[in-house]
């Protein structure tokens, strides 16, 4: 994959099997994330493994991170082909009537401000290479909060319709695809682990949670040629919990 490709939230779970993903297929890199030492670090240990990598800790939730990112890949690579718009955060787990709206403010600032910032930023120079943009949302947006409250549920929610215009504004230049995970083996979720947590993992008809790399690899298909012939879909992977 000759391509340059940005991914924020570029150090947590999903991020960097994202990122493992595609420095396998020869990607050149750029990593964002709001701790610059994290994505430093990942960024040295791709380069010594011989992966174009560089790094950027930035808060992509405000338009200067956003434009940063996407400047830094233009001046260490003269491009940008993908953009993966990752990062996300769950501020809140409680039901509507006990969340502050702070925390309904947090999830849409980390959850879907951070995606329109950063696409707004990558469009030009999506167009001009013909590019791709994956956002990564959840199956939240799709059947409610279960687990990690209403105002991720909304946000994600709000990338799908984000992503959905984002597809017809930028065709025939560039595409662009949500995938939405169901519940992720990643560290995100070790504080609702339990009985009640387990029993909700068992009407999973595949009979377990998704890997990282079980998203990664669907993000991979949607930035390649492969799925040239796909924008605005929704990929979800979820092990059929949610059949649509």
């Amino acid at each position: 994959m000759d391509r340059v490709c940005l991914v924020t939230g570029a150090a947590g779970g999903i991020g960097r099997a994202v990122v493992s993903a595609f420095a396998a297929e020869g990607a050149r890199l750029v990593l964002v994330g709001r701790t610059g030492a994290k994505v430093e670090a990942l960024a040295a240990e791709l380069r010594q493994g011989g992966v174009a990598a560089v790094a950027l800790g930035a808060d992509v939730a405000e338009p200067a991170g956003a434009r940063g990112a996407v400047a830094l890949a233009l001046d260490r690579f003269g491009r940008l082909d993908v953009l993966i718009n990752n990062a996300g955060k769950v501020p809140s787990r409680t039901p509507i009537a006990e969340t502050d709206v702070a925390l309904f403010d947090e999830a849409y600032r980390a959850n879907l401000r951070s995606v329109y910032l950063c696409t707004q930023a990558a469009i030009p120079a999506l167009r001009a290479a013909k590019g791709a943009i994956v956002n990564v949302a959840s199956t939240a947006a799709k059947t409610g909060a279960l687990t990690v409250g209403p105002g991720y549920a909304a946000a994600k929610a709000g990338v799908i319709a984000l992503t959905k215009s984002t597809a017809r504004e930028l065709a025939p230049d560039a595409r662009a695809n949500v995938v939405a995970p169901g519940p992720v083996d990643t560290p995100m979720l070790d504080d609702v682990r339990g009985p009640k947590f387990d029993a909700y993992l068992s009407t999973i008809p595949l009979g377990r949670m998704a890997t990282a790399d079980d998203v990664a690899f669907a993000v991979l298909y949607l930035a390649s040629e492969r799925s040239a012939y796909l924008t605005g879909a929704v990929i979800d992977v979820n092990g059929g919990m949610l059949m649509d």
